[in-house]
């Protein structure tokens, strides 16, 4: 039973609570659908502002849609190999983000950026629910309203799409983890990122576990890769664990994360498991 069910969802209600908190009598299938369009549109800009997506909190009242994506950002400097190279990342952000609490999580877009989450917001909201010539109506506007606006956040943009959609409000509060073991999410992506550039799978497993060794909250980790890997001609597993994972007991914190890496032969799948004390 471990082995086949979600260990996020087995814990509902135990230890961990549902990211979406809401409840709609009458209408719950429209809920359900802004509810889904609007984790995939966080999530789409959220990887083009090159930060790693992790969850994303839903709350709906009866005036708005409160959004907190939570997120950790993506350092490319950071590579499992056998050299030691540690740039100063900092030296190349703006004053402007140096000046914002959340440092460069809010960043200035480009025009063509904010045009792509305006009409990625407009389109996915309109599709399951209008005409066709109300979907094309509505994407004119958003790209007409992107041309309008020089320069502004990516999470601006999406406030004033929702709103010039489903005449609604829509609060957005981004939430950003600190540390990469807050989250498997992040885990999972930094496994995704070094196999991409083709590093060894035995120095990636190796440097990781040493990481969540030196964690202070970090009972066990499990980390699993299957498909082509190294471009092998016939697909495999290969994984390591370090610490206790239970999955059968209900009492033990546990996040879960997977990622699909396109490679050149294939997509490879990545599956993270960390227990929290």
């Amino acid at each position: 039973m471990a082995q086949k069910v979600n260990p996020i969802s087995l814990r509902l209600g135990h230890n961990r609570t549902q990211d979406a908190h809401w409840f709609s009598m009458y209408n719950y299938g429209k809920c359900v659908g802004q509810s889904i369009v609007l984790r995939k549109h966080f999530k789409t800009i959220l990887k083009q502002a090159k930060l790693v997506h992790a969850r994303t909190a839903l709350l709906k009242t009866e005036q708005t849609w409160k959004v907190v994506p939570v997120f950790g950002q993506d350092d490319p400097t950071k590579t499992y190999s056998n050299a030691n190279q540690s740039p100063k990342v900092n030296n190349k952000l703006s004053l402007a983000q140096k000046a914002n609490p959340l440092g460069s999580t809010l960043f200035q877009a480009q025009k063509s950026k904010l045009g792509i989450a305006l009409t990625y917001t407009l389109g996915a909201w309109l599709s399951n629910h209008h005409s066709k010539s109300q979907i094309n109506n509505f994407v004119s506007q958003g790209l007409a309203k992107a041309n309008e606006i020089k320069s502004s956040n990516m999470f601006q943009s999406s406030v004033d799409a929702w709103r010039s959609v489903s005449s609604s409000n829509l609060e957005v509060r981004p939430l950003r983890l600190l540390r990469r073991w807050d989250s498997a999410s992040l885990v999972a992506n930094a496994v995704g990122v070094s196999i991409e550039k083709r590093l060894s799978l035995k120095s990636i497993f190796t440097q990781l576990i040493q990481e969540a060794i030196n964690q202070k909250n970090v009972r066990g980790v499990r980390i699993l890769v299957s498909g082509r890997i190294n471009g092998a001609e016939i697909a495999n597993s290969e994984s390591r664990q370090w610490g206790a994972v239970p999955l059968h007991g209900f009492d033990h914190k546990i996040d879960y994360a997977t990622e699909d890496v396109y490679t050149s032969y294939g997509i490879i799948g990545v599956k993270v498991w960390i227990c929290y004390e």
